[in-house]
C-alpha cells in the first residue's frame, strides 16, 4: 500500500489543486473530477472517497468519523440480512455514485437508473461509473441504451426512427432482463428516464430479484440549459425536442417515491444488499478495490407474487415448464 505525504492533513484549508496533486499518478484526472462533483464540491468528503477507492493509507484517520446524525441515517438501511455491510457507507448522505462503487467494490447486486436530458452528459457518466468499478470489460455487457438500437453495427452509423421507438425500449428491456439473470453488476439502463412510468418495469425486476437500485442525475451546468444540450447531444436531438424532454422531467423522484408509487416492497429474504454469483467472472478496477473480506454470503431470493412474471430467474423458469407440463 503506497503511503501520501505524510505530513499532508485534510482541513477547510486545502483546495481542488491539493486534491489532484494528492492522488495524481493513483487515479485518472477524469475520476478525480468525477468524485469532487458528485460530492458537490464538498472537498472534505471527496478527499475520504478518493482514499477509499484508490486504496492508499490516509495520513488522518480521523476523518472518516461520522457525525451522530450521519450514523442515525445510516441506521436506518439497517437490515437482519445485511450481510457484513458498512452501513455508514449506504447512509442518506452518501452520494449514488459512491454507494454503486461500495455496494460493487463488494459483489453486491446494483442497478443504476440514469436519468437526464440527451446532451447533458448522462452517457458519459455511466460510462465514468463502470470504469470505476472495472477495468478491461465490454461497456456493453453492462450499460443499456435505446440509443445503441439505431446503430447500424456494419457502419457504425446513428440512425433514429421514431416509428422503432418503441422495439428499442423493449430491446432494452430484453437485455436488461438477460442481464439481471446473468446476476450482471452494476447493470446501468442509460436512458432519459423522464418521467417515473418509464423506469416502472426496471424497478419491479430490480426489486424482485434482490438489486439495489440507485438513481443518478446529470451534474452538468448546462444540464437545464436547452439551448447547450442542442449543441452538445451527439445525435442531432432538435431543440424543440429538448425543450419537450425537459417541460416533462419529472424532479425529486427517489428510489422510496418510485416503490411508493408502484407499490412495491423488498421481501425479507430478498432485502439487498445481495450477493452476485458472477463477481468472479469481471475483474474489479484495482485502484477502487475495497478491502474484500467481509463479503457475505449470498441470501436466497423471495419472489413478490404480485410480479412473479417479471421475475428472471432459472428456477422460476423451470417451476414454470413444469406446471406447464402439468396441465397438458
Amino acid at each position: 500500500m503506497t503511503n501520501i505525504r505524510k505530513n499532508m492533513s485534510w482541513s477547510c484549508l486545502n483546495t481542488k489543486e491539493d486534491l489532484f496533486e494528492l492522488f495524481t499518478g493513483h487515479v485518472d484526472h477524469d475520476v478525480i473530477e468525477m468524485v469532487i462533483e458528485s460530492r458537490n464540491n464538498d472537498l472534505l468528503l471527496a478527499y475520504r472517497d478518493l482514499i477509499e477507492i484508490t486504496n492508499i493509507s490516509d495520513p488522518d484517520p480521523n476523518l472518516h468519523l461520522l457525525s451522530a446524525e450521519e450514523k442515525n441515517q445510516s441506521a436506518a438501511v439497517a437490515n437482519s440480512n445485511t450481510p457484513n455491510v458498512n452501513l455508514e457507507r449506504l447512509s442518506t448522505t452518501e452520494t449514488p455514485i459512491s454507494k454503486i462503487i461500495y455496494l460493487v467494490s463488494k459483489h453486491f447486486k446494483v442497478v443504476v437508473l440514469m436519468r437526464g436530458c440527451q446532451g447533458s452528459g448522462k452517457s458519459y457518466q455511466a460510462t465514468n461509473i463502470l470504469n470505476l468499478c472495472y477495468t478491461n470489460v465490454k461497456h456493453d455487457d453492462f450499460i443499456f441504451s435505446a440509443d445503441k438500437f439505431f446503430f447500424n453495427k456494419s457502419n457504425g452509423k446513428y440512425k433514429y426512427s421514431r416509428d422503432k421507438l418503441n422495439d428499442a425500449h423493449n430491446w432494452v428491456f430484453q437485455k436488461f432482463q438477460k442481464a439481471i439473470e446473468l446476476e450482471v453488476t452494476p447493470v446501468i439502463i442509460d436512458n432519459t428516464n423522464c418521467e417515473a412510468w418509464e423506469m416502472e418495469n426496471y424497478v419491479k425486476v430490480a426489486v424482485n430479484n434482490g438489486y439495489w437500485i440507485e438513481i443518478v442525475e446529470p451534474s452538468t451546468e448546462w444540464a437545464w440549459d436547452a439551448t447547450e444540450l442542442t449543441k452538445k447531444n451527439t445525435h442531432s436531438v432538435s431543440y424543440d425536442s429538448i425543450i419537450s424532454a425537459l417541460r416533462r422531467y419529472e424532479h425529486n423522484i427517489t428510489v422510496d417515491s418510485l416503490l411508493a408509487r408502484f407499490k412495491l416492497k423488498y421481501n425479507k429474504k430478498n432485502q439487498p444488499p445481495i450477493v452476485s454469483n458472477m463477481f468472479k467472472k469481471y475483474p474489479l478496477c484495482e485502484e477502487n478495490l475495497i478491502d474484500q473480506r467481509d463479503v457475505g454470503s449470498k441470501t436466497q431470493i423471495e419472489i413478490i407474487d404480485d410480479f412473479k412474471d417479471l421475475c428472471i430467474t432459472k428456477k422460476q423458469k423451470k417451476k414454470k415448464k413444469k406446471k406447464k407440463k402439468k396441465k397438458k
